[in-house]
Formats: structure tokens, sequence, C-alpha cells
């Protein structure tokens, strides 16, 4: 089978990755994989090699939407999926014009999703042409039902292979990744740390990401007087192995699709705590008190509580730990990669 991924880039994210995962076993399975990208960046994920590679000048959308019908007749996919906001706008512009069938992917929850109401109505009347649609969660799908009827499916995210496991004798460090963007609401986790910092001085703040928000960000870890607590690093391909050493995983989002980063965490094995997401993701995640503890976003009081439970408690910790590593049987490549094929083999093969 022929199948074209299109995304952004191949760095950073967590749609990014699993455009990665999903690119590679394909590509295993012996099928022809194409990607369609923005722009090739330093430090990507790796792709096998056999994997073509196509870039959009990425100008305007107009130009956007010609060089991708342009790609289209030059490739000629069996199957098209996007997996990126903006990639699904053009790949429904392109379905119009070409007789093609396209899947499309919602990453992130539809109801929070920080973008303008003009790409919002873009966005819904793209999905309209689908031919199918994967969701990460339940509550995502759900939120469309009145919106389309197009063939749908719930797929989580897959987790990274051979992850290292976190370090039993590890230092006394905080750990969150992800965009510097206002949905990880970083602000939020700063105001915590430094309460954390007043009680358990020994501890520091590590974040790992690249973003918008960072002059603010910076700006309120001055004003919060935690420039020797608190650590910004930009994001590497070696994260995982930067990061095992420490001892306790955070993510204060106000919204996510399934996040990548907790996901990866709770496969390192790291005791996490958590912003308990209006789409379901993280939940689908974490059992509260059995392999992490849940807070309400933007609720600082509760995520204080939590985040000072778990550090005062190393049986926690340890109990945790042992639990998150569940995660690694439950989102295995293989059984995610095995959802999407089925689900990629029943658009294809559907000829109405």
């Amino acid at each position: 089978m022929k199948i074209c991924i299109l995304i952004g880039s191949l760095r950073g994210g967590g749609a990014e990755r699993v455009a990665t995962i999903l690119a590679n076993s394909l590509k295993k399975q012996n099928h022809d994989v194409t990607l369609i990208n923005f722009e090739k960046k330093e430090d990507e994920y790796l792709l096998e090699s056999g994997i073509s590679r196509y870039f959009l000048q990425h100008t305007n959308i107009v130009n956007d939407i010609l060089d991708l019908n342009k790609y289209i007749k030059q490739i000629e996919a069996d199957i098209y999926i996007s997996i990126d906001i903006y990639f699904n706008i053009l790949a429904g512009f392109c379905k119009r014009i070409n007789k093609i069938k396209v899947i499309m992917s919602e990453r992130n929850d539809p109801r929070n999703v920080n973008i303008r109401t003009s790409i919002k109505l873009l966005r819904n009347i793209s999905y309209k042409y689908a031919d199918g649609i994967v969701f990460q969660t339940i509550e995502a799908r759900n939120y469309f039902k009145k919106v389309f009827t197009v063939k749908s499916s719930v797929i989580p995210n897959p987790i990274k292979k051979d992850l290292p496991r976190r370090n039993s004798n590890c230092k006394n460090v905080i750990v969150a990744v992800g965009r510097l963007s206002k949905q990880k609401n970083y602000l939020l986790l700063l105001n915590v740390f430094e309460k954390i910092s007043k009680k358990y001085p020994e501890y520091q703040l590590v974040i790992f990401g690249e973003g918008e928000e960072k002059t603010n960000i910076i700006n309120h870890i001055r004003q919060l007087k935690l420039e020797s607590k608190v650590h910004i690093n930009n994001f590497t391909s070696e994260l995982h192995d930067k990061i095992k050493d420490y001892k306790i995983y955070v993510l204060s989002s106000d919204y996510e699709g399934i996040p990548n980063s907790l996901l990866e965490a709770l496969g390192m094995g790291f005791p996490v705590v958590a912003s308990n997401t209006p789409s379901g993701g993280t939940k689908s995640l974490i059992d509260h008190s059995v392999n992490g503890f849940l807070f309400q976003p933007m609720n600082e009081e509760e995520f204080y509580k939590y985040l000072s439970q778990l550090i005062d408690d190393e049986n926690l910790q340890k109990m945790f730990s042992k639990n998150a590593l569940i995660v690694n049987d439950k989102f295995s490549e293989e059984i995610i990669v095995k959802q999407w094929v089925s689900f990629i083999e029943e658009i294809v093969n559907n000829h109405v």
C-alpha cells in the first residue's frame, strides 16, 4: 500500500513523534511511505531509510494548497493521513479537487485548542470531507458528533520503544517536558514550585521545551526569585537519557490530547502528578492514586497538595513508579500501529 503522511515537522512534539512512529512501522511492514512536511529541521526524530519526503514552501494557505495538490498528483498514494490541524484543512481542500482518500487526525482537545475562530471553522468544514478521522480519546470524538457523521476511530498514542528506566537512586529534581505555550500553564507550575522550594529547598525544577512563552516564563522565574532553582533547556533527541536521573515528572497543562511526554515518563517509571485535562487524555494514562496523582486544571492548591504528598512519601513514589510501567504493554507500538493499519485498510477498501 502507498501511504502519504502529512505533518508540519518531525521535531519536538507529541504529534511529530506519533507521525514518525507510524511512518517507520508502516515502512517496516513493507508499505511505500512518503512524508510531506514544511521544512527539515535539526534534531528531528529519525526515519527509516527509504521513506521519501516532500516539502511545502509554506508561504500562505493558497500556495500551500497548490503545492500539496502538485505533490498529490506526483505521489498518487492510496491514502493520505494528515496529523495536524493545518494539514487537515489543506487535505480537505485537496480532497475536493482530487479523487483521493484522506484520514485526518485530531491531536488535541478540540474544545480548548488555542486557534483562531476562522481556523476552527475551516477545520470543521474539512472534517466533513474526510474519509475517516482518528481521535485520541472518546471525549474528543464526542465533541464532533453533531458536526459530522464521518467514519472515525479512537486510537491512543503509541509509546516509544526501549525507553530507559528511571534510576531508583535519583536526584531531587522535578521535571516537565513540553512546548513553552500558554496551554502548558508553566506559570502555574512555577507558582507551585515556589512553595515546594520553600518547604523542600533541596529540590530543583528542570523544564525541557521551546516556544512563544519562553520570555514570559523566564520573567516569572525572576519575579519569584527562582533563577538558581529552575532551569529551562531546549528539546533534545537525547531527552530520556537526560531525565532518567530525576525524581518526579509533572504536567500542568490546561488541556491536552494524550500527552506523549507524560506517556513516556510513565513508561520510564516516573511517579507523576498531572492535570486531569477535560479531553480525558491524562485520565486515560493515570489511575488516580495508583500510578500517579491527578489534579483539577489550574488548581494551584490541589497541585501543591499532591506534589508535596509525593515528595514526602518514598514508598508512594516506589508504588507509582512500579505501576507506571504497565503503559509499556498497554500502549505498545505493535498494538497501536495495528489499530492504525486496521483503520487505514478499512478506509482504503471502502468503495462507497
